[in-house]
């Protein structure tokens, strides 16, 4: 339903809306966040814009997959899909398939996770190859909690290196923690000593390039 009152052009309400849900839903604000996306749906509609309207399905996944309901989340990003077809935006189509892949795995359907995940990386090597270290440890992740350990360290691996090789390694930290978690998981002292003692040279690396001193324990 229209808001009275609520000056500007369809695209401009969409946008403002938009704007403002994003807002709760990074303050945990999820119901907050619900309720906007319901009141620019209504405009994001009128728009036409396909990827006006594609950004509001997907956002909508994206709380549904935060709140716990996974399959709501599903149908509602299956919505983006004859939008997302005409448009060129990164961002919409590796959150879809990233998105998408969460929501099945959250649903122990690992295959059907897993064909998202890959659809993710097949996008990625096309459009922006490092960003494939993220599909990497989520896959990762899948293997892991299925007990598959020699799988998932070899995508643990893979993002690994893509991570390793990146210019002040804005990732780098938070991917040797998880790995260094996996190798607890699977019980490996020697391979978590190896990624701890890694993860505190870079630490310590980065606090110098800072200009301050590495603490000492």
């Amino acid at each position: 339903a229209p808001i009275p009152n609520f000056q500007g052009t369809d695209k401009q309400k969409a946008d403002t809306l938009f704007s403002l849900a994003r807002k709760n839903f990074r303050g945990f604000r999820f119901d907050s966040a619900e309720y906007w996306l319901n009141r620019g749906q209504y405009y994001a509609d009128r728009t036409r814009d396909d990827e006006t309207i594609a950004r509001y399905y997907i956002e909508k996944g994206n709380l549904m997959y935060m709140k716990g309901k996974f399959e709501e989340g599903i149908t509602l990003l299956h919505k983006a899909r004859p939008y997302l077809a005409g448009i060129s935006s990164y961002d919409l189509h590796n959150s879809a398939f990233m998105i998408t892949g969460n929501c099945f795995n959250a649903l122990q359907q690992k295959d059907s996770a897993l064909y998202y995940f890959r659809l993710c990386e097949k996008y990625n090597n096309e459009k922006f190859p490092y960003r494939n270290w993220l599909v990497y440890s989520m896959m990762g992740d899948l293997y892991s909690t299925a007990d598959d350990y020699q799988q998932a360290e070899s995508y643990f691996q893979q993002a690994y290196d893509l991570t390793v090789a990146r210019e002040n390694k804005p990732d780098h930290g938070y991917l040797l923690s998880v790995f260094a978690n996996f190798y607890v998981i699977w019980n490996k002292p020697e391979a978590f000593g190896k990624k701890l003692i890694e993860y505190n040279e870079l630490i310590a690396e980065r606090k110098k390039k800072n200009g301050s001193e590495p603490d000492h324990n």
